[in-house]
């Protein structure tokens, strides 16, 4: 061991609570499960000893060490290692406490409690009763589904805009400074609410006026808190002849430095030095911009800018040595930049009206947001953290059920404490609150603020700064440090402490979150090895991909030296591996992405969402020369250019049976395509026989699409697909293409294995807590780009120089912002907080390095963009480590694309009948016109009879229908009915549409009704799954009676009417109940549905039979 010995062994006092900072590499993990044991060990039940987590995956792991520990520790076999003899001595302890007390540890390990905090939060908040707010058994929403809820329920919210009440008053307030962006409002809304835990209890006053005195007495503390600070440096002779320094300057300067202090009350009314009081700020922010230049730089040069000349020869030597005499002064230079940029303390009357419009907006919000998770039984994360905090009572108000938890809880391990967000810190105040100082309960708090690089998932690395000093409620928390890193060699420890120290702050800086740097030594029994290094790769950018290349050349480089060894690719996000697969798996170089490439990157998902698009929309012409270039019809380009190059217009399907461009096609293209047309001739005739899902699957399968599967990851992509696309079902048809896409592109693929070899491709916030042989860190000279979504408010929680909790709040929806306004300083402190992150997590990747250390980054120039990795370290590579930055490099630019090679099926299979390809589909009666062109008829009725109702039944006539035939034209051919089938296609549409204002059924259905509504879609949970359904036609009748009607555009073309219609009531019969069954658990109202039929003017209704 090092030189942290004592620590560790400290750290294993069961009598007194710590707070450890573990740099990377220290072994925290094995000193979490000692002080887990030695806790255990001192227990009455082992449940009394709590361990938290923030993934599952940790979770796991620590679980998963101390059951072997105790496995070990039965067998009773004592380790050589004196790290593992320590712990298994502590596991035998446990062991002996287990057999004393009928604990049956090793028979029982579910008695180890180690939670993520999101399974603690949702099992005390299922304990909270749900008249009080309780959740039940609620589920908890998929997080690929939490925007699209947010966004529901942010919708309906401004929807409410012209209900002329309190909240229409406020949301007017508020879209009039967006210019009246009803999605940008909504937008800006909906992305608030995952991040409500953190906001939500600042915006909760009884009135508003509570809420603005609250902030402007925060901004008041915080103003008074600095310029005591700066007070305390500047001795008052000083500031004195400062003082007189600066009304000279103000009689004198030809610039506008000082407009805002010329006609200052507060100035002008001065009797001696300024006070360290709010109302003098002006005054000493004009101090600081007398001395300082915009960039923070002494005003050494440039004096006449603020009024100093030379003909004023004592005056201007004065203010030189008045300038030399301040610089002297240690950190004086940074605290009045920081005064400079302080905000007033008072807010405006605008921004008071629109802060406080916006918060009763968000109090409205998450109030519709938990009526919409009671109605459907669900819950989010967010929701599990505010409903379990609620179930604890408050501090001084304990709930029965914190109490019992109170009793049963003795000890509280956390693991990545700097890591944690406000809420959870609120969380485990609440959860300690009853806790004194010796009394027996301890809390062992573990992390390292220099790897807090999750501030995107609200994390608050100061708080662990805060605790260590102040400690966590009434809990003090010793630190405790440690030193040794038994994880890289003692030239990337070196390198590690050479370059951070001068990355972050000389000490810990509270105000914007940052801390100092704490350097590790090595394990002092590691032998030195060979082939251990750092390695810094600066290319001058000449060409896109020049990095990529050489991480290439680099990749090959190292799995040819050590074949047996880790290594990782490492990048900030994953816009920086573009093209890097391609050129990995050119080399032949088999990766495991891990969490990189989404879904909709595989090659297989891309065929089945083209052959999806295709068969849905004979119109979309990218989608159909997808399904022409996919592996089971595989046609070349050429031949692709011969069957449609000259022809931008007609649709594909179309040209696929031109027989004089199929004559021109070569023999095999020919095949393929006669092939493939044949199946999709008869996968449209089928279509009506099966949900989407299955009709897909068949169609490619009849393709031979599943032969062209070459992995086991792409046969099971493929089998989510079909999953996937049976969720996206919507009446046996998508409501949007688009959905696919977005679906696929959210969905990360986890692991594609593609060989043994140990290269890993992930980015640095995936790559925490593991390490690897050698790691190359790629695109450290990239730009970060800027979000695009506006953040509709903006926080900060600080502790003021007695140590009190203060929050300052505002509210960013105006169109501009100028000024030193409290947002313009809290935006400010984002930004600072954001740069102090990305010094942390090149460090995370820098540490991840056993053995060798690849940093590779192009640069423009001779210095890399300031929001670049490499911006970070650029001063200490220059100053300290030359030799280890390889020159600039030029490489020769090699052709980094990639041939395209045409995947395709060898051996077609020759139809002789299709009845032999696709099994026969179930017998039906023959009455629907069976064909493509039958299901766009439909779509364009559905279309206009919900323009109808739109605009109004009495404005529609027989006469008008005939005259929109070539509307109608349009609207067929841009679906993809080609021109055989046209004209037919045309008159059914007249046809049906003419019938229905012939009809009586037919008018009254389209009539204004109560709660009329058409093409209505809401959202269901049936089956545990949260289905959306389309209802064509829903109204109230004037007896109260619910309706709900499906058209039917279909006519029997064979066999009697009667059979007809009584088919399709049994065919769509389920369908019907289940819309009524969702509007059940809506309203109370009598519900009755029906199909109607316009083509034969009839109407099918019946009262539904509805189970809950």
């Amino acid at each position: 061991m090092g030189s942290d010995k004592d620590a560790r062994l400290t750290a294993l006092d069961v009598n007194q609570s710590f707070i450890v900072q573990a740099p990377a590499g220290s072994g925290k993990t094995e000193l979490l499960i000692q002080r887990y044991l030695s806790l255990l060990a001192s227990v009455d039940i082992p449940e009394e000893v709590i361990a938290i987590t923030f993934t599952r995956k940790a979770e796991a792991e620590m679980r998963h060490r101390i059951v072997c520990a105790l496995k070990n520790a039965n067998k009773g076999v004592i380790p050589d290692n004196e790290h593992n003899k320590k712990t298994f001595y502590l596991a035998l302890d446990v062991l002996k406490k287990s057999a004393s007390n009928d604990w049956n540890i090793a028979e029982q390990p579910q008695r180890l409690t180690i939670e993520t905090l999101d399974a603690l939060n949702l099992r005390v908040a299922k304990k909270m009763p749900l008249l009080s707010g309780g959740i039940a058994d609620s589920k908890v929403i998929d997080t690929d589904r939490f925007n699209d809820v947010y966004l529901s329920v942010a919708e309906k919210l401004v929807s409410r805009i012209n209900d002329s009440d309190e909240l229409s008053d406020d949301l007017i307030i508020v879209i009039r400074h967006l210019n009246f962006n009803y999605s940008e409002l909504v937008g800006l809304l909906a992305n608030l609410l995952s991040s409500r835990d953190q906001w939500l209890e600042y915006i909760i006053f009884d009135q508003p006026i509570q809420l603005v005195n609250s902030i402007n007495q925060a901004t008041v503390n915080l103003i008074e808190d600095e310029l005591k600070e700066l007070s305390e440096i500047i001795p008052e002779k000083t500031l004195a002849e400062l003082i007189t320094l600066l009304e000279f300057a103000i009689e004198n300067t030809k610039s506008d430095t000082f407009k805002d202090l010329s006609d200052s009350q507060a100035f002008l009314k001065l009797n001696g030095n300024p006070k360290p009081i709010s109302g003098d700020i002006k005054i000493w922010q004009a101090l600081g911009k007398l001395l300082l230049t915009k960039d923070g730089a002494w005003r050494n040069k440039g004096l006449h800018h603020v009024g100093f000349y030379k003909e004023h020869i004592q005056m201007y030597d004065q203010f030189k040595n008045m300038i030399k005499q301040c610089s002297g002064y240690h950190g004086i230079s940074k605290l009045l930049m920081t005064i400079i940029d302080l905000p007033q303390p008072f807010l405006t009357d605008e921004d008071e009206a629109l802060l406080t419009s916006l918060c009763k907006i968000l109090r409205y919000l998450t109030a519709e947001l938990k009526i919409y998770f009671e109605k459907n039984n669900l819950v989010d994360f967010v929701e599990t953290a505010i409903t379990a905090k609620q179930a604890l009572g408050a501090e001084t108000e304990p709930s029965d059920l914190l109490l019992a938890l109170d009793r049963k809880i003795k000890h509280i391990l956390v693991d990545e404490f700097q890591d944690t967000s406000q809420s959870q810190i609120r969380f485990l105040e609440l959860l300690t609150a009853g806790w004194q100082s010796g009394d027996g309960r301890s809390l062992f708090l573990v992390g390292d603020p220099m790897q807090s690089i999750y501030r995107f998932r609200n994390a608050e690395m100061s708080l662990f700064l805060n605790v260590r000093k102040y400690g966590l409620g009434n809990i003090s928390c010793r630190p405790l440090t440690l030193e040794t890193n038994y994880r890289s060699c003692p030239d990337i420890i070196s390198w590690v402490n050479q370059t951070f120290v001068n990355v972050f702050p000389e000490q810990d800086d509270f105000k914007v979150g940052a801390a100092q740097f704490t350097p590790c030594m090595p394990d002092p029994a590691r032998l030195k090895e060979q082939d251990e290094f750092v390695n810094v790769h600066v290319l001058r950018e000449s060409y896109k991909d020049e990095e990529i290349i050489k991480v290439g050349q680099i990749v090959r480089e190292e799995c040819s030296k050590y074949p047996n060894q880790t290594l990782a690719i490492l990048v900030r996000n994953r816009g920086h591996l573009s093209d890097l697969m391609a050129v990995l798996k050119s080399h032949q170089i088999p990766v495991r992405a891990v969490e990189i490439e989404s879904l909709s990157q595989q090659q297989v998902i891309q065929d089945l969402i083209g052959l999806t698009r295709a068969l849905t929309h004979l119109g979309d012409r990218i989608a159909w020369l997808s399904l022409l270039r996919s592996p089971w019809c595989g046609l070349t380009l050429s031949d692709l250019q011969k069957l449609c190059g000259d022809d931008s217009s007609s649709a594909i399907w179309e040209l696929m049976h031109d027989k004089k461009r199929i004559s021109s096609l070569t023999i095999d293209s020919k095949n393929r395509l006669i092939r493939v047309r044949e199946l999709i001739e008869y996968a449209f005739h089928t279509r009506s026989y099966y949900t989407l899902d299955v009709w897909i699957e068949r169609t490619w399968k009849s393709m031979g699409g599943h032969k062209s599967i070459e992995s086991i990851d792409e046969l099971n992509f493929s089998k989510e697909y079909f999953i996937a696309l049976s969720k996206l079902d919507l009446n046996s048809d998508l409501n949007s293409t688009d959905e696919l896409e977005k679906y696929f592109s959210a969905h990360k693929v986890s692991n594609i294995t593609q060989g043994t070899c140990g290269v890993e491709i992930m980015t640095i916030h995936r790559a925490k807590g593991l390490q690897f042989d050698s790691v190359i860190v790629l695109g450290l000279g990239r730009e970060l780009s800027p979000g695009k979504s506006r953040r509709g408010l903006y926080w900060l929680e600080r502790f003021d120089r007695k140590g009190k909790r203060n929050i300052l709040l505002a509210s960013n929806v105006k169109a501009s912002n100028s000024g030193n306004n409290l947002l313009s300083w809290l935006k400010k402190m984002e930004r600072i907080k954001n740069q102090s992150e990305e010094s942390r997590l090149l460090y995370v990747a820098t540490t991840r390095a056993r053995k060798r250390l690849h940093l590779v980054g192009q640069i423009k120039g001779n210095r890399p963009p300031n929001s670049s990795l490499f911006s970070r370290i650029w001063e200490s590579l220059n100053c300290n480590f030359k030799e280890s930055v390889k020159p600039i490099e030029k490489l020769e630019k090699q052709n980094s694309s990639i041939t395209p090679v045409l995947r395709r099926l060898k051996m077609l299979p020759k139809i002789l009948n299709t009845e032999n390809i696709i099994s026969k589909p179930p017998e039906k009666v023959e009455y629907s016109w069976a064909s493509q062109s039958a299901i766009q008829v439909g779509t364009v009725v559905h279309e206009l009879l919900h323009r109808i109702t739109i605009d109004g039944i009495k404005n529609w006539s027989p006469k008008r229908i005939i005259e929109n035939s070539s509307e109608f034209e349009f609207k067929l051919r841009m679906l993809g009915v080609h021109k055989p089938h046209l004209d037919q296609s045309v008159n059914r549409v007249k046809q049906a549409l003419v019938k229905i204002m012939e009809d009586s059924t037919g008018l009254w259905i389209l009539q204004e009704h109560n709660e009329s509504s058409s093409e209505h879609i809401i959202n269901f949970l049936h089956n545990n799954v949260l289905q959306q359904l389309r209802i064509d036609r829903t109204f109230i009748d004037e007896h109260g009676t619910r309706w709900i009607i499906d058209y039917k555009t279909s006519s029997h073309e064979g066999g009697s009417k009667d059979e007809f219609l009584e088919s399709e009531l049994n065919r769509y019969k389920g369908q019907l109940e289940l819309y009524a069954k969702a509007y059940s658990k809506m309203d109370n109202t009598n519900i009755k549905v029906g199909l109607y039929f316009p083509l034969l003017q009839a109407f099918q209704s019946w009262t539904p039979e509805i189970h809950h």
